[in-house]
């Protein structure tokens, strides 16, 4: 309760004693490492989530929490930005648990799949996964910043009008936190008159640059 409440730090302690009194095997010590391995990610404690995570996916293929436990053990290598890991994982991934009314997660691994493709600047894959989120999920949470992803891919490609038209969308679709790099991007390729609109709104609703 205290883990899908988002008490996260809570969560950790309480996991952790109830992970050292279980046995190895046992239904207490699958969940406890589940919690503390997911706890760890929402904690921004990458680093002690994946042995974590990776220990669970390795000990537990069988659990109830399998599907979850893949999908962040490989997000947190992306954290990491261990890109060609957490590539590999969500490729496994994606193949393994192809079906959305089994597996919530799909969308999200299909759109850290595309941030891995960018960031090893294979901008062509990273567009075709970031498509194929679109003509798939078009109402999933990410949706925002699929399409920021998409802008940037289409950006690196050579293709400032279509960048431009993705990240027109991103600006609709994110939230207010994740609108300040979709404004720095709008401001580079917008004509003047719009880019200045962009940019008042930049320093008006987000921190100066560095």
């Amino acid at each position: 309760s205290l883990h899908e409440g988002g008490d996260v730090e809570t969560s950790i302690a309480v996991a952790g004693r109830m992970h050292e009194s279980s046995e190895a095997g046992s239904s207490e010590h699958d969940q406890s490492l589940h919690i503390l391995g997911v706890s760890h990610y929402r904690a921004g404690l990458h680093q002690k989530a994946q042995p974590l995570l990776d220990r669970h996916v390795e000990l537990y293929p069988k659990s109830e929490f399998a599907i979850p436990a893949a999908f962040f053990q490989a997000s947190n290598a992306v954290r990491l930005q261990a890109w060609k890991q957490a590539a590999v994982m969500l490729d496994s991934f994606l193949t393994l648990n192809s079906n959305p009314e089994s597996n919530p997660y799909l969308p999200d691994a299909m759109y850290e799949h595309a941030a891995c493709h960018f960031a090893e600047g294979q901008f062509p894959e990273a567009l075709r996964k970031c498509d194929e989120v679109i003509n798939r999920f078009s109402a999933s949470k990410v949706i925002g910043e699929v399409y920021n992803l998409k802008g940037n891919a289409e950006h690196a490609l050579g293709k400032p009008e279509d960048a431009l038209k993705s990240y027109q969308k991103a600006l609709e679709l994110v939230n207010r936190a994740a609108a300040g790099p979709v404004l720095l991007s709008l401001v580079k390729l917008s004509p003047a008159k719009a880019a200045a609109s962009f940019a008042d709104r930049y320093w008006k609703e987000h921190e100066s640059p560095s």
